[in-house]
């Protein structure tokens, strides 16, 4: 009698993903409906590494009204720099352009 012999071969697939997500990070004059005026905003991630505050910080000033906001076309959440409480952004003037430092 005769044995037959079985011959397998295992396969393994690595993959790897890499996903950049990008915003916004330098400062944007946009419209703020709140302000009537044209005004800087940031990302909320780029206002609380500027204002030195947890991000999570800026998105609780938006979720009580205390933060204008805007979600341009992409879906991006802009925050209004004027409108930070400002105890938290009188440091900050050096954020303002030139022309609004003293407002």
């Amino acid at each position: 009698m005769k044995t037959r012999s079985h011959r397998s071969t295992e396969t393994t697939i690595e993959t790897h993903e890499v996903w950049v997500i990008r915003r916004p990070s330098s400062p944007t004059t946009v419209w703020c409906r709140q302000c009537a005026q044209d005004v800087v905003m940031l990302s909320p991630e780029e206002a609380a590494r500027r204002l030195r505050v947890n991000p999570r910080t800026v998105y609780r000033w938006v979720e009580v009204g205390q933060a204008h906001y805007r979600e341009i076309e992409n879906g991006w959440l802009l925050v209004c720099l004027l409108s930070l409480p400002r105890q938290e952004h009188a440091g900050a003037a050096f954020l303002l352009p030139s022309s609004r430092a003293s407002d």
